[in-house]
C-alpha cells in the first residue's frame, strides 16, 4: 500500500512510476488471494487441488513485496522529527488501521447469517492488540516503521534484525510481534537496497535476473510440500523464496515502468482497495449464493474485478473532492502520477 512515508514537496518526494506499478501488481494479487481464499472458505471451492497451490504461490512473497516496498522509500522519514514522524505514522497507517477494521467488523456482524467469519464485540474491542482478518499488515507495518525509526538507519542494526526475523524459528505465538518480525527481512532488505535500486534505471540483464528469480521461487514451492521440512530449514527458505518472488515483481514493475497507466492508477489507489476490496468481494459472494448462482469460477472473477473497481472509484472521487485523508485512503495527492519514470507526488 502507499503508507511509505511518501510526501509531497521538493524532490526528495518525488514519486517513481515503477514502484506505483509495483503496487498495483501486488494489490491486483492481494484482491485475487483474498476472493480465492473466500470461496474456500464458504465453500464454494474446495481447499485442495489448484486453489492450495495458487494460496501458497501467493501468500510466499505478495504481502512480503509492500513491506519491502515500504522498506525502499522509508529513509525519507528518518528525516523527519519524531513528533512529524508520529503524526504521519497516525494518519497513514493508525488511523485507516482502526476506522476500517471498526467499518468492517461492523458490516460482518450485520451480515451475520452470510460472512464466513462473524466478528463479535469482543472482538472489536480487542483490536488495539489482536488484529482482525487483512488489517495485521498495518499493524504489522506499522512495528516495522517504529522498530526502523528506532533502529535509525544504522545498517548493522538492520541486518541483525532482519536475521532474528529470518532465523525466529521458535516464534510460532502467531502474535503481532511474530508476524512484524516474520516480514522485518522483507522490509529492512527494502531500506539496505534502496539507494541503488532507486538511482539506477531498468538494465538489460534484469530481464535474466527475473527468469533465475522465477525458477527459485518455483523451486521453494516444491520444496514447500515436502512435510518433512522442519521450521529450522522452512523459515530461512520461506524468506528467500519472499526475496526471490519480490525480485520477479520489481523487475517486471521496472520494465513496465509508466507503460501501463491502469496500473499506476491501482498501485496510487492501493490503500483504499485494500481496506475497501474484502467488504466487496465478500458481497459478491453473498450475491451469488442468495441468488443460487453455483459459478465459483465466475464469482471468483466478479469478487475480484469488483475488488479492484469499486474502490478506484472511491479512490478517485475522494480523491478529487479532497476526502482521501479523511476516509484513510492517503494523502490522495498521488492521482497526479502518469506514465513517466519519476513524476511529482
Amino acid at each position: 500500500m502507499t503508507a511509505s512515508g511518501e510526501g509531497s514537496g521538493d524532490h526528495s518526494t518525488r514519486r517513481i512510476a515503477w514502484l506505483d506499478a509495483a503496487r498495483g501488481i501486488g494489490i491486483i494479487l492481494v484482491v485475487y488471494g483474498h476472493a480465492l481464499a473466500g470461496l474456500v472458505e464458504s465453500g464454494f471451492l474446495p481447499g485442495e487441488g489448484w486453489t492450495r497451490w495458487h494460496h501458497v504461490a501467493l501468500y510466499g512473497f505478495h504481502m512480503p513485496l509492500f513491506f519491502l516496498l515500504s522498506g525502499l522509500t522509508f529513509g525519507r522519514t528518518l528525516q523527519r522529527s519524531p513528533r512529524q514522524f508520529l503524526s504521519d505514522r497516525m494518519i497513514a497507517l493508525v488511523y485507516p488501521y482502526i476506522l476500517w477494521s471498526i467499518a468492517q467488523s461492523l458490516l460482518s456482524m450485520a451480515a451475520a447469517g452470510h460472512a464466513n467469519n462473524a466478528v463479535s464485540m469482543q472482538e472489536i474491542l480487542n483490536i488495539w492488540w489482536n488484529p482482525i482478518s487483512q488489517f495485521w499488515f498495518l499493524y504489522a507495518l506499522l512495528l516495522c516503521h517504529l522498530a526502523g525509526w528506532l533502529i535509525g538507519g544504522r545498517r548493522w542494526l538492520l541486518v541483525a534484525g532482519a536475521l532474528f526475523g529470518t532465523f525466529g524459528f521458535w516464534l510460532a505465538d502467531a502474535s503481532m510481534i511474530e508476524r512484524a518480525c516474520k516480514m522485518f527481512p522483507f522490509f529492512a532488505a527494502g531500506i539496505l537496497i534502496a539507494g541503488p535500486l532507486l538511482a539506477a534505471p531498468p538494465g538489460r540483464r534484469e530481464p535474466l535476473l527475473a527468469a533465475a528469480a522465477l525458477l527459485l521461487y518455483l523451486g521453494w514451492l516444491l520444496a514447500f510440500s515436502d512435510p518433512s521440512l522442519t521450521p529450522v530449514i522452512r523459515r530461512p527458505l520461506a524468506v528467500a523464496a519472499g526475496l526471490c518472488g519480490i525480485a520477479f515483481t520489481l523487475v517486471l514493475a521496472r520494465r513496465i515502468g509508466g507503460a501501463s497507466p491502469l496500473l499506476l492508477r491501482l498501485g496510487a489507489a492501493s490503500m483504499a482497495i485494500f481496506v475497501l476490496h474484502t467488504m466487496i468481494s465478500a458481497a459478491v459472494r453473498i450475491a451469488f449464493k442468495v441468488a443460487g448462482i453455483d459459478a465459483p469460477i465466475l464469482c471468483l472473477v466478479v469478487a475480484t474485478l469488483a475488488g479492484l473497481a469499486l474502490p478506484l472509484f472511491a479512490y478517485e472521487w475522494a480523491s478529487r473532492r479532497g476526502l482521501s485523508q479523511l476516509l484513510g485512503f492517503g494523502r490522495g495527492d498521488a492521482r497526479k502520477t502518469r506514465p513517466a519514470m519519476v513524476v511529482p507526488a
